[in-house]
């Protein structure tokens, strides 16, 4: 295992090619559940997995396969969600607001107040930084629209999840970007995202274990 699994502590770290796991009970489950993502716009969830306990999403980068990522870290409400290849995700509010190890990775900083459910206005105050090729803290304005409610499955039922469109104009370098988020209007957290990012592939992200 590479230097990253050794410091979390045994805090598993999962990918889809669970071949690089030595064996154990943690490392059949994670084969099992891999077996069971058909492919197509989401993984599909068997119920053999629905004692995994961590704290999970699956991840997409295009058209890839999916790939699960734990929780190892809750820094003052910021989670870093980690694979065992030294990706890191990390997350605000639901939001994907920074990547290590992805061919041009991000970071995007907003202001406390920001909700993705504050339709109300432009927010003019938030930051995205690139790092290939490297661009620090562009501004960007942001748009936010409720798209009403869809239908999604996750898991492993049917649910009325409300869809939100992020609109981001990157104001340095005149790109836009489209986010999309599926929320749970009972917990207004958000289950699922389409996160648009300059010079990678789409990410998708569905949540499989929450983290209360």
């Amino acid at each position: 295992m590479n230097s990253l699994n050794k410091k979390l502590l045994a805090i598993p770290l999962v990918i889809a090619s669970c071949a690089q796991f030595e064996e154990s009970t943690f490392a059949y489950a994670t084969r099992s559940i891999s077996s069971y993502i058909a492919g197509g716009e989401l993984p599909q969830i068997s119920p053999e997995t629905s004692n995994f306990t961590f704290a999970s999403k699956f991840v997409r980068l295009g058209r890839g396969p999916y790939a699960m990522v734990v929780l190892a870290y809750d820094k003052d409400g910021e989670l870093e969600y980690v694979s065992n290849d030294g990706i890191s995700l990390f997350f605000n509010k639901g939001i994907l607001v920074r990547t290590i190890g992805f061919p041009n990775d991000f970071s995007r900083k907003f202001t406390s107040d920001y909700s993705i459910l504050n339709f109300s206005s432009e927010s003019k105050y938030q930051k995205i930084s690139l790092s290939n090729p490297f661009v620090a803290e562009m501004s960007v304005n942001v748009m936010l629209e409720n798209k009403g409610i869809e239908i999604k499955e996750i898991y492993g039922k049917k649910t009325e999840l409300l869809l939100v469109q992020e609109t981001i104009h990157l104001l340095d370098i005149r790109r836009k970007i489209l986010n999309k988020y599926w929320i749970d209007t009972s917990t207004n957290k958000v289950l699922m995202s389409e996160v648009e990012s300059i010079y990678n592939p789409k990410t998708y992200i569905v949540d499989f274990k929450q983290y209360n």
